[in-house]
């Protein structure tokens, strides 16, 4: 039991949170601040499902153009290893390996 533990603790230990976040995807206009009100009016935490760590499906597009109503009105594009994707693997032996994204608008929705 001892030693079950402890590789759970070990697995825990050095599995790890990522964030990528995509700004200024234009190159003219100044990286957007994003504020509570912002942040409420996008959902958070869109779970783009990958299986055998990461390699089937290879990649996932995000249409954020189609999200934001068109190509410029993308402010950011955030893809993230959260602790609720980290478990999920974790218990599926990395079998079922989610990452989390999240497209920010430069208007509300």
């Amino acid at each position: 039991m001892k030693a079950a533990l402890t590789v759970a603790l070990l697995a825990l230990a050095v599995t790890g949170c990522a964030r990528t976040v995509y700004r200024n995807l234009h190159g003219s206009d100044p990286a957007p601040v994003e504020t509570e009100a912002s942040l409420a009016a996008h959902p958070k935490d869109v779970w783009q499902n990958f299986f055998t760590t990461g390699f089937a499906p290879h990649f996932h597009q995000i249409d954020a153009g189609a999200q934001c109503g068109g190509d410029a009105h993308v402010a950011t594009i955030e893809t993230e290893h959260s602790i609720g994707t980290v478990l999920a693997a974790i218990v599926t032996f990395d079998i079922y390996s989610p990452w989390s994204a999240h497209v920010t608008c430069d208007h509300p929705r």
